[in-house]
């Protein structure tokens, strides 16, 4: 039932017109909440949140209809929800959102992912949870958008870039989050990256390569680069690493389902003096 949210969030868009992130919260008007102590939707319970553009909607949950306000707000204003006013760089149209329980407590999330931004720069994936205690919006995750999900707890989320001390064509630099059930939080617990003793054939070896660590011989081992690039203190062989891998590869991905955040044909017809072409 939970997926019918996607088709409820694009009809009000329609008709309306890495680690180490800090997360910001907001708060939800107090007539956007649901009230306290209750642990079931009920019909009062929905209703009691604040009017949204298509009141004569069905809501299957106090988190639809939240997301859907929080949706809203971003088209009108163009800035990410719960941040300290960070504008969306690019145009809802080319981008989208899903919603889904993506760290099994129980209660949806709210995704967006401005994968399509107009710079590399402005590429991001947030992460939104509703607290209905406190009546907060908050960020579990705000990374870069290329990410995988585990069933287990973990997210593999890739590097923008691959500027490292290897060009192997198999492997891409990436950071391992755990999510966190105590604060509701994703947290980064490594940055991988490769190391080969002799990146191309024609630059000279790596001096400063850890040939101790190597214990297969092969010129790779794989290393954490979180604490301190130039000396990392966490270096693995192969074998080692495909051991230490196996903490999120035990988990099963999950899949997630994208929905265009609008159309572009409805967002011209929202912002005439935004449209585009």
């Amino acid at each position: 039932m939970k997926r019918n949210i996607a088709i409820y969030i694009l009809g009000v868009c329609i008709s309306l017109s890495a680690c180490g992130t800090k997360a910001h919260i907001v708060e939800i008007p107090q007539q956007a909440a649901m009230v306290e102590n209750e642990s079931e939707n009920t019909a009062e319970d929905i209703e009691s949140v604040e009017e949204s553009i298509e009141p004569d909607m069905d809501y299957q949950s106090i988190e639809d209809k939240v997301y859907r306000n929080l949706i809203r707000e971003m088209l009108e204003t163009n800035v990410f929800p719960a941040t300290e006013g960070v504008q969306c760089d690019g145009v809802p149209y080319d981008n989208k959102y899903s919603v889904m329980d993506i760290d099994d407590d129980g209660q949806d999330e709210l995704m967006i992912n401005f994968g399509n931004a107009s710079s590399m720069a402005g590429m991001v994936l947030y992460i939104y949870d509703y607290n209905r205690e406190t009546k907060e919006v908050y960020i579990e995750y705000a990374g870069w958008p290329e990410m995988t999900v585990y069933d287990n707890g973990y997210i593999k989320e890739e590097a923008s870039h691959n500027h490292g001390r290897s060009s192997l064509y198999d492997f891409w630099p990436y950071s391992l989050l755990i999510y966190n059930d105590q604060v509701d939080k994703y947290e980064c617990i490594a940055n991988i990256d490769a190391w080969q003793y002799q990146i191309l054939e024609d630059i000279d070896p790596d001096p400063k390569f850890p040939k101790e660590k190597d214990l297969d011989g092969d010129g790779i081992v794989y290393y954490d680069i979180s604490e301190n690039y130039y000396e990392p203190t966490l270096i693995m062989d192969n074998a080692e690493y495909d051991a230490w891998c196996e903490q999120y590869n035990e988990g099963n991905t999950k899949e997630i389902i994208w929905y265009s955040i609008i159309s572009e044909e409805k967002y011209n017809e929202m912002f005439p003096s935004q449209a585009v072409g």
